[in-house]
């Protein structure tokens, strides 16, 4: 959590966080424990911090990605997290010049609680058209005749393709064989599982350091699994991202 990490380069991170309950000056309150998950030049997920804090905001997360760059991370070049307006905020002043990916599992999921139980399958087949090709242009073709066939029974949805589809299309800018595990943060979903796990026991955490403990014996503990893992999580052979163009779109 506290190491250097100007040794190699991170092209990768994924984002994401959790609530738990803390009781702070007397009172049990809500509070973020926000995760970072970085993947080396070669390949390999490392566990890069966490910590916990009031809120999503663009401070809690600003600070977060502050204490990195200060620990020196660099080359990094996709960063991939949910849509929240933190995130996004902090990312655009902490990270120029870096990509997003919106996550596509939370934006699919976001449009399908905008519909009805009967129009669930439709919408969601119709989401799978909109994400088959591999050709950015293509899906937001797609996309505006999907947004157009539901605008009328469901303007939300339509908005949210319109404005929103873009975000999740970051990927298709790098490696084919390294999108399916770019394109969410799935993999971080399952890492929150097992923190969810460990503080089930707890309950109510009795302050912030200590759910900051407990929480990151845990993180540490997937930090040593991983660092024994035989096979990178992406493999990085004959990958150059130096090729890669930037795409930054401005925050919305």
């Amino acid at each position: 959590r506290h190491r250097r990490l100007d040794g190699t380069e991170y092209p990768y991170m994924h984002i994401d966080a959790r609530y738990e309950k803390v009781r702070v000056e007397g009172r049990v309150v809500s509070q973020a424990v926000l995760v970072a998950v970085g993947f080396t030049n070669e390949g390999k997920r490392e566990m890069l911090d966490w910590r916990v804090g009031d809120s999503e905001s663009e401070e809690t997360w600003g600070e977060l990605f502050r204490q990195l760059k200060d620990r020196g991370l660099k080359g990094l070049r996709l960063l991939t997290s949910d849509a929240h307006q933190g995130i996004v905020a902090a990312m655009r002043r902490h990270f120029q010049g870096v990509a997003w990916q919106r996550c596509r599992v939370h934006f699919k999921r976001e449009i399908l609680r905008k519909v009805s139980h009967k129009a669930y399958r439709e919408v969601a087949a119709d989401l799978v058209v909109v994400f088959a090709p591999s050709d950015r242009v293509e899906c937001l073709h797609r996309g505006e005749e999907m947004a157009a066939k539901w605008e009328a029974r469901y303007p939300a949805v339509a908005k949210m393709l319109r404005e929103g589809l873009e975000d999740c299309l970051a990927v298709l800018d790098f490696p084919e064989h390294h999108r399916r595990r770019l394109q969410s943060t799935n993999m971080l979903e399952n890492l929150m599982k097992r923190l969810k796990k460990r503080s089930r026991v707890v309950g109510v955490f009795p302050g912030r350091s200590s759910c900051d403990r407990l929480l990151g014996a845990q993180l540490v503990e997937v930090h040593e699994e991983w660092s024994l893992e035989e096979n990178p999580y992406f493999n990085m052979a004959n990958v150059d991202l130096s090729a890669i163009p930037v795409r930054i779109r401005a925050a919305a």
